[in-house]
């Protein structure tokens, strides 16, 4: 290792693309402590047909030679440019300032150049591929060479878990560029990244490449806009949906200021979930002028369906107790025990739910309106857990995992029945048998306790991109 003053020095740019950036602040820091005190850590090159290339210290050559201040250079051995490139990586991994997306990418590379070096090694060598050229290169590391090959390893490199390894594959094997290096800048987290990164593998590249402008972190904002592009049509000609992506939000009157503030609902579905609302009121106020129960109730498709005594005790086993209930009433509340609860005529989908939630939606379809009663009070769940409103909550669904409206509960705990829930109607009456199995949904941090309490019920599947 030679020390020399200043000299004449070359940037390679697959070299130079090896650096992490360093963010405004850190170079900003950088800047002011050579402009202060001068550039007192030599500048680190490698000599190679004839040139001085540098190998660290890309950023204090950028500002030494943007404000003519002298640098110093030191020289260091290298037998191959994956050897060097080995070496920066090494030498890259040493900084505590890293994300941790950066950390798996320099570890992935790490494993990359270790290959690269067992091969050059093997062809010059006569098959030894762990030569004493590839011994060199790793000599003072932590982790033999021909170690590195596993994603336990490789964990440990990154100062991670193995999990996040597979993780971070699956990003950087799938993801568009646009969120890889969200990852790698801190903006994302691996576990949201890779959350992100199998969603949108799900949609259309235009709603693809508009989520990745608009939709930041947001599962929830994705699928409105799958709703919005498919509403007119796959070529992506509707105008909401255009209007998104040439302004990056829409308005819709007065009571919409961004469309970004509507987490899992659209407008669409809003206006609808009122108008439906205000229908089966008109029922109901036609039924009680008329001295007579409501039509609706008479029939075999009423949406009043009460869940039995077992499955409560097993939500109260889980959660401790019911804050509220928010599509209820007085009978089914006996079974419930919800601290609170709301019922047709107080109409609990306005409402904040705070707390503990219990939420079996009213069960039907508007056919006029075309609306799901699941799928419009499901959605309303998730909105108020997604913004810390609800602070836990089990929901009751049927298992109908091929609707749009059910692809974001697979983001929760799932529990599917192996049997027919036998639910029963208003004043004690048995239900007639339904017609497919039903899904317990917890939203919560209490998995293992929901998993252990709902296991008796049907087989448990828990989500594993929500971890962090």
């Amino acid at each position: 290792m030679t020390v020399t003053e200043e000299l004449p020095v070359r940037i390679d740019p697959e070299f130079q693309a090896l650096i992490p950036p360093l963010s405004d602040d850190e170079f900003a820091a950088l800047e002011l402590s050579i402009m202060t005190e001068g550039c007192r850590d030599a500048i680190v090159v490698w000599q190679h047909d004839g040139d001085d290339i540098i190998v660290d210290g890309h950023n204090r050559y950028a500002i030494c030679t943007a404000a003519g201040l002298p640098y110093k250079t030191v020289t260091r051995d290298f037998s191959s440019r994956s050897e060097v490139m080995l070496w920066m990586i090494r030498n890259q991994l040493a900084r505590r300032n890293l994300t941790d997306g950066m950390r798996l990418k320099l570890a992935w590379q790490l494993k990359e150049k270790i290959a690269d070096i067992a091969e050059e090694s093997h062809k010059a060598n006569g098959g030894d591929k762990v030569s004493a050229m590839a011994r060199a290169a790793s000599a003072n590391w932590q982790t033999p060479l021909d170690k590195v090959e596993t994603a336990e390893e490789l964990g440990k490199i990154a100062e991670s878990s193995t999990r996040n390894v597979y993780r971070y594959k699956y990003v950087r094997d799938t993801a568009p560029t646009e969120l890889l290096e969200r990852l790698h800048t801190g903006e994302l987290t691996i576990s949201g990244a890779e959350r992100m990164a199998r969603e949108l593998a799900k949609h259309p590249q235009p709603v693809i490449d508009l989520s990745l402008r608009v939709a930041g972190d947001s599962i929830d904002k994705i699928h409105i806009l799958e709703r919005l592009y498919k509403s007119n049509g796959k070529d992506g000609s509707n105008a909401t949906f255009d209007e998104i992506a040439t302004n990056g939000g829409f308005h819709y009157g007065d009571e919409m200021d961004d469309w970004c503030d509507f987490a899992e609902s659209t407008v669409g579905q809003i206006r609808a979930a009122l108008a439906s609302v205000a229908k089966y009121h008109q029922v109901i106020e036609a039924g009680v002028k008329s001295g007579g129960v409501p039509p609706a109730l008479q029939s075999s498709e009423s949406n009043e369906w009460y869940t039995p005594q077992v499955y409560m005790d097993a939500v109260h086993a889980v959660m401790g107790g019911i804050d509220i209930d928010p599509a209820s009433n007085p009978e089914a509340n006996q079974i419930v025990r919800a601290d609170k609860y709301y019922t047709l005529e107080t109409n609990g989908f306005d409402k904040s739910w705070h707390g503990r939630v219990f939420l079996n939606p009213p069960y039907g379809r508007d056919a006029e309106l075309s609306i799901s009663n699941q799928a419009k009070w499901t959605a309303r769940l998730i909105e108020q857990y997604s913004n810390g409103i609800v602070s836990e909550a089990v929901l009751l669904v049927n298992a109908v995992t091929d609707r749009t409206w059910f692809r974001p509960l697979w983001d929760y705990s799932l529990c599917f029945t192996n049997h027919r829930i036998p639910f029963y109607r208003p004043g004690g009456e048995p239900g007639a048998q339904p017609v497919m199995g039903s899904v317990f949904v917890y939203f919560g941090n209490r998995r293992d306790v929901f998993a252990d309490v709902f296991k008796q019920f049907g087989p448990v599947v828990m989500s594993t991109v929500r971890e962090s």
